[in-house]
């Protein structure tokens, strides 16, 4: 299968290019410091800092017809969740040793939606859901039809579902960033490019399949943690990887989960300088038999 065409090459040397030209922006983006979930929710848009103060935004405390063009609600079951579509330059910013907390309440909704939107950052921020945590579908982030993502130094937590979710996304790196205490999956990947994962941590996560992989090219994990995470059924896997390029595994550290099996596939995992340490795999080996 050739992941990586002529066609997409093209498409990813233009994303680059984009990301590159958005750095002579920021100089140029508009910049508005916010200390409420209504100032925060009116400020997006593109060609815009927005830089939070210290202090908890309820999502789900706004009234849903306070939206705009770049940012608006929809249904998502039990609640309303914040659709953030065809913003460029965007960056969310959190101010203050200690990050700004973003909660949603509705347990079936995400915290932070993107479709269709380009260059966006988002740093320094703790989201979840609250006060009770999510299931069944509500995720953290979710990126859709996007292009040059950016998560940096962020904490990522018991919000349903899963923290990271990218579906046809095109450049994506995450920093020193910590997810956990998810109560489904880690994180999902569909259709994705050049996707990296570099220092961050992955803790105390549960309990299907907790990578998922799939239709996707050019992911890696660099200098990453991955301990203490459980799956709960006797036939998933830690990583499932499939129709995708194999997945680079660098200098991370794989230690204290307890899962059926580490991978589906070895020969989608390309483990460089990794080990696997005081894991327990309760089918008495990391990979199912005949793979």
């Amino acid at each position: 299968m050739e992941f990586f065409t002529p066609t997409n090459r093209r498409s990813f040397i233009f994303g680059l290019l984009a990301f590159v030209a958005s750095e002579s922006i920021i100089a140029q983006m508009e910049e508005t410091v916010v200390s409420t979930v209504e100032e925060f929710v009116a400020a997006i848009g593109p060609n815009r800092t927005i830089k939070l103060k210290p202090g908890t935004y309820s999502l789900s405390d706004l009234d849903p017809a306070a939206s705009s063009r770049y940012a608006y609600f929809e249904r998502a079951f039990d609640g309303n969740e914040l659709i953030i579509s065809g913003v460029q330059n965007l960056q969310i910013i959190g101010l203050g040793i200690k990050p700004p907390l973003l909660l949603t309440r509705p347990r079936y909704g995400d915290v932070l939606k993107f479709r269709e939107s380009q260059n966006i950052t988002i740093k320094n921020i703790e989201a979840g859901h609250g006060p009770e945590k999510g299931f069944c579908r509500g995720g953290v982030f979710t990126f859709m039809d996007s292009q040059n993502i950016q998560v940096n130094s962020c904490i990522l937590f018991g919000s349903g579902v899963l923290g990271i979710k990218a579906e046809n996304v095109n450049g994506f790196i995450c920093g020193n960033t910590v997810i956990k205490e998810c109560t489904y999956h880690i994180l999902s990947l569909f259709a994705c490019q050049n996707i990296t994962f570099k220092e961050c941590q992955f803790n105390n996560n549960k309990e299907y399949e907790l990578v998922r992989i799939f239709n996707s090219g050019q992911v890696e994990f660099l200098q990453c943690g991955f301990r203490n995470n459980l799956i709960d059924v006797d036939y998933d896997f830690f990583f499932n990887v499939k129709e995708s390029e194999p997945v680079k595994l660098q200098r991370c550290i794989i230690e204290g989960n307890n899962v059926p099996y580490f991978a589906a596939s070895p020969r989608l995992l390309d483990l460089i300088e990794t080990d696997l340490d005081s894991n327990t795999f309760r089918k008495g080996s990391a990979y199912p038999p005949n793979n």
